[in-house]
Parts: C-alpha cells; sequence; structure tokens
C-alpha cells in the first residue's frame, strides 16, 4: 500500500525510486470543507466534503531502510548512510506519521470536523519540531491531492492568529503539483501524493468578513499605481518601476502567464514556518533592510531586528505560536459568502 501518498514533487523528482518506512502506519488528519456551486436557477449552495491531510515530506523521519539510523538530520544529510543521489534512494526510507505522531510530534490537530491547528514549536518526549506544512487529499483516497482550477473561482476560509508573532509566517495557498506526487511519472517512487480570493481573469481581489462585515483590501495609495484593489495587468506593470525592482514578472511570462496557471489543477497547503533566508522580513518587516525608506520596501510593522532574528530566536521569543484554519470554502466567484 502507498501509504505515504503525498510526497512533494520536489522531492519524488530528486529521489526518483523512493522507498516507502513500513514501522508507523500513515494516520490522516480529517478535514472537512465546502464545495459551493450556482444552480440552474441562479441559487447557491455548498456540499461538505469529508477529506485528509497529508504531511509534506519535508518534515517526515527519513531513515535507513534497514535499521532505524536517520538518514537526514536537522538540515544535513549524513553521508555515512547514503552520500549520492543514487545511494540515498536504494538506501533510505519516507517513514508514515500516526494520529499521534501528527498530534504529539508535529503540533497538527483538527477539531470539529473542519478546523486545521498548527503549532509552531511542538516538544514531545523525544523528538523537538518547527514549522509544519500539510496538503489536502482527494475525499477517500491516499495517494491522489484534492485540486482546484481557480480561474472563475473563489476561496474562503476562516482563520485564528492571533497568537503569530513577528517573523512568523502562516500561510494558506496554492501550489501546482501532480494529483499523484509524481507516482505516474515516476514509477519506482513508491512513496508517491473568514478571508475571500476572487480568482478572476483581469483581476484577482481579496477582502474580509469580521464581526459580519465585509473589509475591502484597499487600492495602494502610492502614485503611479492603479486606483482600484487587486492584482492585475496594470498594477503588475506599475511594480517595478514604482518600487525600482527589476522586471522579473515579465520576464517568465507576465500576466498571460499568470493566467495560465490559473487554469491549471493546483494543489491546497497549510503551513506555519519561520524563514532560514530572509527570516521573514519580506512578509511583516522592512525589506530589504538596506532600503528602508524607499518604496516598497516597508512590508509591515515588526522591527527589522537588525538584517532578522536568527530562527532559533524566533523559536524561543514564540514557542506557543499556533494558527487555526477552518470552513473553507471553495466554488465560482460569488458563492462561498
Amino acid at each position: 500500500m502507498h501509504a505515504l501518498a503525498t510526497i512533494t514533487l520536489a522531492l519524488a523528482a530528486v529521489v526518483a525510486a523512493q522507498k516507502v518506512g513500513n514501522l508507523v502506519p500513515e494516520q490522516h488528519p480529517q478535514l472537512s470543507w465546502q464545495k459551493c456551486r450556482i444552480s440552474s436557477n441562479g441559487t447557491t449552495s455548498c456540499s461538505t466534503i469529508d477529506a485528509e491531510v497529508v504531511l509534506d515530506a519535508e518534515w517526515r523521519w527519513l531513515r535507513n531502510a534497514n535499521s532505524i539510523s536517520n538518514c537526514y538530520t536537522g538540515n544535513q544529510w549524513d553521508v555515512a548512510q547514503c552520500n549520492t543521489t543514487a545511494s540515498c534512494t536504494s538506501t533510505c526510507a519516507l517513514e508514515g506519521a500516526d494520529a499521534q505522531s501528527y498530534r504529539d510530534g508535529y503540533g497538527i490537530t483538527t477539531t470539529g470536523g473542519n478546523t486545521l491547528s498548527q503549532k509552531f514549536v511542538t516538544h514531545a518526549a523525544f523528538s523537538f519540531n518547527v514549522n509544519s506544512r500539510v496538503f489536502l487529499l482527494e475525499p477517500g483516497e491516499t495517494n491522489r491531492y484534492q485540486t482546484f482550477v481557480l480561474m472563475g473561482s473563489e476561496l474562503a476560509f476562516d482563520v485564528e492568529l492571533s497568537s503569530v508573532e513577528c517573523a512568523i509566517n502562516s500561510a494558506l495557498y496554492f501550489v501546482a503539483m501532480e494529483p499523484d506526487g509524481g507516482m505516474a511519472r515516476y514509477p519506482t517512487n513508491e512513496a508517491g501524493a473568514s478571508v475571500v480570493t476572487q480568482f478572476g481573469e483581469d483581476n484577482v481581489k481579496q477582502f474580509f468578513i469580521q464581526d459580519g462585515k465585509r473589509i475591502e483590501t484597499p487600492a495602494a495609495s502610492y502614485p503611479g499605481f492603479p486606483d482600484t484593489s487587486g492584482l492585475s495587468l496594470d498594477y503588475c506593470k506599475s511594480l517595478p518601476t514604482n518600487f525600482q525592482d527589476a522586471e522579473y514578472f515579465a520576464q517568465v511570462g507576465g500576466y498571460a502567464r499568470h493566467n495560465e496557471a490559473l487554469r491549471r489543477p493546483m494543489i491546497l497547503t497549510m503551513s506555519i514556518s519561520n524563514d532560514h533566508w530572509a527570516n521573514n522580513l519580506w512578509l511583516d518587516s522592512t525589506f530589504p533592510p538596506d532600503r528602508a525608506g524607499l518604496p516598497g520596501a516597508e512590508r509591515g510593522p515588526c522591527p527589522s531586528w537588525g538584517n532578522g532574528p536568527a530562527p532559533q530566536e524566533v523559536e524561543r521569543y514564540y514557542p506557543n505560536a499556533k494558527v487555526a484554519w477552518s470552513n473553507i470554502r471553495f466554488g465560482p466567484i460569488g458563492t462561498t459568502v
């Protein structure tokens, strides 16, 4: 049985014949969501989909397939176990996670059927975990991710992040991956797969609902930007010039490629994490730090901490941070709220 259905495609592509461990049985946390639709008479309705989530391979125990020795510890491969792609492929196995592992080892729990909580730091009897990322599975499937086509649709969800502090990123987002985690493309891979955002062809809009009131995302106030909110062609054209950035968006295909991506199936992902590269300054502080005062550098009110706090310091400052996602709804624009 392919118990570990949802190894990230990045790993599946590198370790093309990844082995599955047999010491810990995989038990996915259950999480329901709602699929919304418009009927022929114009009314909207939503039905509950009983599904599950699965932990990203990056957080799993990767061990010698013939022992309990780690192949990977912290951020380093154990060269005594394997030192090439081929040797790691043939030597190492990716282990499962049971209900206790998800709860006590990774800080991932579900409550009420439709709420997923993720702790930033989790201490267990013999382990210590920081960060987590999970993917939504198709209902009744252990080997396939749930896919969503975003064009013409909207996503709505509730989020509780009052304990998520500076330098911690709690994120619900979509990624492009194969629904089976690459098992078809890599047949030797045994280990194969309330905020409202509206994905329109001309504009991607986001708004919030708090205490029953709709709160629109304001338009950019800096001169040179469109006077409407949302991600649009005009906004993307204005960004590099106004913020003195390189024209990366156009270089990779621009808005046409963006819309092309919205028409492809995407996988829903939920995570909480610190940042070993830029300390999440790009999210909530000044970034790059040496551009303080320049347009686009102020990303949020958090302190810059010099060049940012070391990830270990963030873990020490905010060990109780956690995020809870609930009431996830998806359907045509105008159906989820």
